[in-house]
């Protein structure tokens, strides 16, 4: 009994010691811009008091995160939240995973599975893969819920948060597990609808879906209803489209677009980002581009022989990317032959699917043209949790059971194949933790790998010059965007875009990206360059002479442009010649 009190403190302890060890020595890092950013405007530096419209992100974790600043205003809130509800997320699989182990097992299991998320949710910070794993910790302490006959209604409040931040942080994130779950529901709800206390099973899985339901209304009632946001990502929705994925290019439809009045211009700072220009690239404009490209949009789903090879190297390059693919497979593997072997076809149907819907996520992912690592993330590791939970889990006692039986020759016989077995997992973890440890970790005072001296002081320089800045996205976006270490970004960033506007990214035209813009009276950057004294750009030469052509297309002729030097950088000022 003693021991079976200890277990959650010795996976809670073993967890932390895992979780510390990985943000003060594994050199942690946000995996891409995007999380920087919004950790810029939680931080206040597109508007002080920071905001909780996070762009990517719901606005309940805005919300979170922007109270939580309020609080503690010297730490960086973004990332304390990721970390912590990313510890709560390994914690819960643990806890699933080790039910039916004694403490000693329970405490190995710990260690493994701390270690093998370590990199990815405690050292390499993605929202999107984040999101992945609250969903996944989440449905796989629902199904716990169910094949232990309803009795720990705890994980299922513990789900309920998870799927309120999963949705809130990345939507996308959740649904590409929501799939995977269901098979799994549905494989582990079947015996459970057959039985005389399904009623006390099945109500109670209301209580996650109300935290889904919470983050949506929440979503719909901020962004849908207000006429700013909904036309904010009306745009967003299409560049991104553009962006990202390649559609919409100017010579696929070029009579079309040159027809209904687009320029060559119009494309070239589109494809570079340059959307600050809310006059020319009006919604009803964006709209039209959207309009006239749909019929030449590359990342269609297609049944083509040359995208299942695509998917197949999609596949190969997971397994470069670390443990989970090849872990996934060897579980999904080792599962099948177990429902073989014990005749469980339901359970067997489960794992089929289930595999089968990795190779159709991967399949859709190489049909976009996005096989990101972020995002095909969540189907390996939908598939090995909801295989576990589904197929693996619910006999784990039973298993755990025969192992122990195995090999003996009577009930007095010291039973050589479980202790033999303990004994290689004891050695394994020991084995595998060394390894992490050395690989993984620095233990040098010098062990953050993502600081940005540089921008940070030409950010520093700018906010001090007098003037109103348009940065190009690559020095806005590029690093840490002005902020000199990963630890550091809090309330002293606040406001240290007051002098600041981007040139493009997704940040604009967002109401708080244009915050400062519309304090110093400024609506469309390009269109002001030239016409205020006060208005300089900020990036490389090259870029510096399309945003010219194109200003002189759109506000000219006769702009005419000339390097002006400042303390610390130097700046583009465009002016109108004779003047």
């Amino acid at each position: 009994m003693i021991k079976k009190r200890l277990k959650l403190p010795v996976i809670i302890v073993i967890s932390l010691i895992v979780w510390i060890l990985s943000i003060n020595f594994g050199g942690l890092y946000y995996e891409d811009n995007d999380d920087i950013a919004m950790n810029m405007i939680a931080a206040g530096a597109y508007g002080d008091p920071g905001s909780q419209y996070f762009l990517c992100s719901g606005i309940i974790i805005g919300h979170l995160v922007k109270a939580l600043y309020s609080v503690f205003g010297n730490v960086n809130c973004y990332l304390w939240t990721d970390l912590v509800i990313s510890l709560i997320s390994v914690i819960s699989i643990a806890v699933v995973l080790s039910d039916e182990f004694d403490l000693l097992g329970s405490a190995v299991i710990t260690f493994l599975v701390s270690v093998f998320f370590a990199r990815d949710f405690y050292i390499s910070i993605q929202f999107s893969k984040n999101a992945a794993m609250y969903a996944g910790a989440g449905f796989l302490l629902m199904l716990s819920f169910i094949y232990r006959g309803g009795k720990d209604f705890v994980r299922l409040f513990v789900a309920s948060f998870l799927f309120l931040i999963s949705y809130s942080v990345r939507k996308e994130g959740f649904f590409f597990l929501l799939p995977f779950a269901l098979v799994a529901l549905a494989v582990v709800l079947i015996p459970v609808i057959k039985s005389e206390n399904r009623s006390k099973i099945l109500l109670p899985l209301l209580i996650p879906l109300f935290g889904v339901l919470l983050s949506l209304g929440a979503n719909y009632y901020t962004y849908a209803l207000d006429p700013e946001w909904k036309e904010y990502y009306v745009r967003d929705r299409i560049y991104t489209d553009k962006r990202d994925f390649g559609n919409y290019n100017f010579e696929w439809n070029k009579e079309e677009y040159l027809e209904a009045g687009f320029t060559e211009w119009d494309f070239k700072l589109l494809d570079m980002w340059y959307y600050n220009d809310v006059d020319n690239f009006s919604v009803d404009k964006i709209k039209l581009l959207k309009e006239i490209g749909e019929s030449t949009r590359i990342d269609r789903i297609r049944l083509e022989s040359g995208i299942v090879k695509d998917t197949f190297v999609v596949i190969r390059d997971a397994f470069k990317e670390g443990p989970l693919a090849a872990v996934t497979v060897i579980v999904i593997v080792l599962s099948a032959i177990y429902c073989i072997r014990r005749k469980k076809y339901i359970e067997l149907l489960g794992i089929l699917v289930l595999s089968g819907g990795i190779f159709m996520e991967c399949y859709y992912l190489a049909n976009i043209r996005r096989p990101l690592w972020r995002v095909e993330y969540g189907s390996w590791l939908a598939g090995l949790l909801m295989v576990l939970g589904s197929a693996v889990m619910p006999d784990m006692k039973m298993i755990i059971e025969h192992l122990k039986s195995s090999g003996s020759a009577s009930d007095k016989n010291e039973k050589p194949i479980w202790k033999a077995l303990c004994v290689c997992a004891s050695v394994a973890t020991v084995v595998v933790v060394f390894i992490w440890q050395a690989k993984t970790l620095d233990y040098s005072y010098d062990n953050y790998a993502y600081s940005d001296t540089d921008r940070y002081e030409l950010f520093q320089a700018i906010s001090k010059a007098d003037g109103f800045f348009v940065v190009s996205p690559d020095d806005m976006f590029g690093g840490l965007n002005g902020a000199r270490n990963i630890m550091e970004i809090d309330r002293r960033y606040a406001g240290l875009y007051s002098n600041v506007t981007a040139a493009g990214g997704y940040v604009v035209p967002a109401p708080n990206g244009m915050y400062y813009a519309h304090q110093h009276g400024i609506t469309n950057a390009f269109g002001s360059l030239a016409d205020r004294d006060d208005m300089y750009y900020v990036g490389g030469g090259e870029r510096m002479g399309y945003l010219l052509m194109y200003i002189n297309e759109k506000y000219g002729p006769g702009i005419d442009v000339k390097e002006v030097a400042f303390d610390g950088f130097t700046a583009w000022k465009y002016f109108r010649s004779g003047e």
